[in-house]
């Protein structure tokens, strides 16, 4: 895939986990010998030389070795990591030495040779958390022509930057990356925050998984407390029009800033007074393009978490859409009721536990929202498009179907409506429960 000229800064991909640390130890087999064992000192050192924060350190003891072994290929590079953690654990780089390998280590490269400082360079590339680049002449490229060098670049840099120093702000990455071929961009579909297609940086372990998290999308967070650690994803080409970030709330979440294609397209406050989950915002894209979407903690001290990304996620618009309808999608403890006299469709779903919730994404510039009000009835929390609209005390003395509460000019295109069972109430009530009957887009 050749990529448009306007991404070419973007020329690195990420493996989504890093060090814990900003270096790596590496020992030297053997069966190097003495010349191509400084050469691998030379390429390591082109790495802790350069602008990057990454250093590599000899060291005769460390079990990420750097060797020669039967290949079919230049050089390959495993490493192991931990998941959970996004944190790398070891590395393994083997250089291929089937004779009669041309490898060049000095004088005059001779036709048809390859330079090894180049090759061991690209490895250790791989070994800090790097992938491949789908753009050429770029020392992560997939390949390496013969009687080519490539120095530690300026994308390579970006690349370890974007991973292991908090304050970067430069080029994100073309996209995350897992295995040896480089994945497509990311077109429509719902991406948990443990998809490989998400990479996380400065740095990765910054960002901790919590499993299980109630309520969440699939029931796993990602959560970060260092200010300048980022999620990002990169959309496109052509099939992507809208992306959805759904995120937590509460009272020690904070602000977050959202980049598309490197620029501030603005900030979410995830302060609330009760733990919310599923928040969401939704953001249009406005050109047929790939494209990176970002998102940056900070500047205030706090928490900020990634539940997952929803890309062209699925809306309605102008309709009646009863509490059974499948676009509302319930969380938590719900109870579908039926033979509810009074109510629209005579029934409707319940909850009084906690942090259960309901969300509804829709097109239009206003929503109306239809419950029971009773004895029994608590605090429901409402939040739309990342907005916290306070609360719907649901307590009266007697009981009233079809009570309504309107959010309006919300202005055109997609809105995230999130309904939250507090476990909050009025004194006087008896239960907290929380209920909806219909929902209505004018």
């Amino acid at each position: 895939m050749v990529l448009p000229s306007t991404k070419k800064a973007y020329a690195y991909t990420v493996l989504s986990a890093s060090w814990n640390g900003t270096f790596a130890t590496y020992s030297k087999n053997a069966n190097l010998g003495s010349l191509y064992s400084i050469a691998v000192d030379d390429a390591a050192n082109d790495w802790s030389n350069s602008s990057s924060p990454f250093d590599f350190v000899a060291d005769s003891a460390s079990a990420n070795n750097i060797r020669f072994d039967a290949r079919s290929e230049l050089g390959y590079t495993t490493v192991t990591y931990t998941p959970s953690t996004r944190t790398i654990n070891s590395f393994i780089i083997s250089m291929d030495n089937i004779p009669p390998f041309p490898w060049w280590i000095g004088g005059a490269m001779p036709m048809n040779y390859y330079d090894f400082r180049t090759a061991v360079r690209h490895e250790l590339g791989h070994a800090l958390g790097l992938g491949h680049t789908d753009t050429s002449n770029r020392l992560m490229s997939t390949t390496l022509p013969p009687n080519t060098a490539r120095s530690v670049d300026a994308d390579a840099i970006n690349g370890s930057r974007f991973m292991y120093d908090s304050s970067y702000t430069g080029s994100p990455p073309e996209r995350s990356y897992y295995g040896l071929t480089l994945p497509p961009y990311s077109g429509p579909g719902t991406y948990d925050d443990q998809s490989t297609a998400i990479s996380y940086g400065g740095w990765a372990p910054n960002w901790l998984t919590f499993n299980p998290a109630a309520n969440a999308g699939f029931s796993t967070i990602s959560r970060t407390g260092t200010i300048g650690s980022r999620a990002h994803i990169a959309l496109g080409p052509s099939t992507v029009n809208k992306i959805t970030l759904f995120y937590s709330t509460g009272p020690d979440r904070r602000n977050a800033n959202v980049y598309i294609d490197q620029v501030n397209v603005g900030s979410i406050n995830a302060q609330t007074p009760e733990y919310r989950r599923q928040v969401g915002k939704t953001w249009a894209m406005t050109s047929a393009a790939s494209h990176s979407f970002e998102v940056r903690f900070g500047p205030n001290a706090g928490l900020f978490d990634v539940d997952m990304f929803a890309v062209n996620i699925a809306t309605v618009g102008s309709g009646t859409y009863n509490n059974t309808d499948a676009q509302l999608r319930y969380f938590g403890t719900w109870v579908p009721t039926t033979g509810i006299s009074g109510a629209y469709n005579a029934d409707h779903t319940i909850s009084n536990t906690a942090g259960s919730l309901f969300r509804f994404a829709f097109d239009g510039d206003q929503i109306t929202y239809y419950y029971t009000t009773a004895y029994n009835r608590g605090k429901a929390a409402i939040t739309i498009d990342g907005v916290d609209k306070g609360y719907i005390d649901m307590y009266t003395l007697l009981t009233y179907r079809q009570q309504s509460t309107t959010f309006g000019n919300l202005g055109p295109g997609t809105h995230i409506l999130n309904v939250n069972v507090t476990g909050q109430k009025n004194l006087l009530s008896l239960g907290t429960y929380v209920d909806v009957d219909v929902l209505n887009v004018p």
